[in-house]
């Protein structure tokens, strides 16, 4: 049920109680591990009338999940985020550009995602104001591979504090910028719109429903199916369909250019003639665009899930052949909403490269492979075209700090570095200087480094 958490509304309100028993089990059976867990009964730890209820409610909601709309490039996302005193709850939604000047309710939103939570233990004793912040970055965290497009997106809360301490263009000093540094690490471009709490109502809902306080507004569940493949309407593609296809195209003389051979296929009480490619692969009509749409989709719906692209194309290419085939496929894959977060990498523009206006303001250092299987470490100055080089036979944090802080009482201290090594081994170099003591020509005593604390580096 977990993966269909984006479509279904108050989620973790509707799972809170099984939820709750699961830790309970967790707990009982000393780990998370499926061989461990298998062993509690669920009468041991609890099980009652309660559980049996939100089961049954489970199964509800999953058969009531809102149909997402597909992400569309030409239309704006829209985020709405809102809090109370136990939950959070978001949604993304999407409009047509020319409706951006309408009153909020006139707007067509179209939703993309449902998104919830409850807040737990320290959480919950929060300001109002940190709960609603919280609700904001974790929305656009988990909505991230949504939110980066040209333009932006737009931001909306019904909490007026939240429009000044996330307005990325404020330069109030008051502001506390340990909040927005959250978003400025996300680099996400948007415009945050302070709106009535009466117009929130979908994130109102999200967070408020299952708890005491009034409801702002009633909503009407209207039962959708999960999947296609579970819609009463849904047929699945017969050898008799797809025989008729292939008699209206040789009516309408639709071949493709390539040889065709005739075989034969049973159906029903009798023998039908069906058309193959060269390889066995049945072949389909051109015109027959809604047939190859349900191949498509029971294609792209494995066991283990829903497949991608390339395993998609190879289930189809085995068996059937229509021309633009793959095309179709990455198309039908692309599109579809549950796997737009796991599709192909985006490529992102580069950020503006730091640069120094003084010597020793910024450096740059990296290993490289040196004879005999050492190493090379090389500091350069940002600035000017001096460099630094140190051999050594291990490439360790400890070797990166000795060397900067020979640099360090030579040249001074410099505060902004860059290197492509990965954040771990940057944060064990900031470990081992806070350990040493160094004295340098420039400074009249001992530091002991502690200075390095809470540092940022690239």
């Amino acid at each position: 049920m977990n993966w269909t958490r984006m479509s279904i509304p108050r989620y973790n309100v509707v799972v809170q109680p099984i939820t709750d028993l699961l830790e309970k089990v967790y707990k009982s059976a000393g780990g998370r591990m499926r061989q461990k867990v298998s062993k509690v009964r669920l009468e041991e730890v609890g099980w009652n009338e309660t559980h049996t209820a939100c089961l049954a409610k489970c199964k509800e909601v999953l058969g009531q999940a809102v149909t997402l709309a597909h992400p569309k490039k030409d239309q704006l996302i829209c985020v709405f985020a809102d809090a109370s005193d136990l939950h959070w709850g978001g949604v993304v939604t999407q409009i047509p550009r020319d409706q951006v000047d309408r009153e909020l309710e006139a707007q067509d939103h179209e939703p993309l995602m449902f998104l919830s939570g409850t807040f737990s233990g320290a959480a919950q004793r929060w300001a109002i104001v940190e709960k609603e912040a919280f609700s904001i970055v974790e929305c656009l965290k988990r909505a991230d591979y949504l939110l980066h497009r040209p333009g932006g997106f737009a931001l909306f809360t019904d909490h007026a504090n939240l429009k000044f301490i996330f307005n990325p263009a404020s330069v109030n000093a008051a502001i506390p910028k340990y909040t927005t540094a959250k978003l400025d690490r996300l680099v996400l471009l948007y415009t945050i719109y302070d709106i009535a709490g009466d117009l929130n109502v979908w994130a109102d809902l999200l967070s408020r429903w299952g708890t005491d306080s009034p409801i702002i507004c009633p909503i009407v569940h209207v039962p959708l199916k999960i999947s296609p493949l579970r819609s009463s309407d849904f047929v699945w593609p017969t050898m008799a369909e797809i025989v008729d296809a292939q008699v209206r195209a040789a009516g309408e003389n639709d071949f493709p250019d390539g040889d065709l051979v005739e075989d034969r296929v049973v159906v029903g009480d009798g023998e039908l003639p069906l058309l193959k490619t060269p390889t066995g692969a049945v072949w389909f009509p051109s015109t027959a665009s809604a047939l190859q749409m349900r191949l498509c989709v029971v294609a792209h719906f494995g066991v283990g899930g829903h497949r991608g692209i390339t395993a998609t194309k190879k289930v189809l290419a085995e068996r059937f052949w229509w021309s633009g085939l793959a095309v179709d496929v990455a198309y039908f894959v692309g599109r579809y909403s549950h796997c737009a977060s796991t599709g192909p990498h985006v490529l992102r523009p580069f950020g503006m490269a730091p640069h120094a206006t003084p010597p020793n303001e910024i450096i740059h250092w990296d290993f490289f492979l040196y004879m005999d299987g050492g190493y090379l470490f090389v500091v350069k100055d940002d600035f000017t075209p001096f460099k630094w080089l140190w051999e050594s036979d291990i490439a360790t944090a400890n070797v990166v700090a000795r060397c900067l802080v020979q640099w360090f009482g030579v040249f001074g201290v410099c505060y902004l570095w860059v290197s492509d090594q990965r954040s771990h081994f940057k944060n064990e170099v900031i470990a081992e200087l806070q350990h040493v003591g160094w004295s340098s020509p420039l400074y009249h005593r001992t530091l002991p480094l502690g200075q390095w604390h809470g540092r940022e580096h690239h």
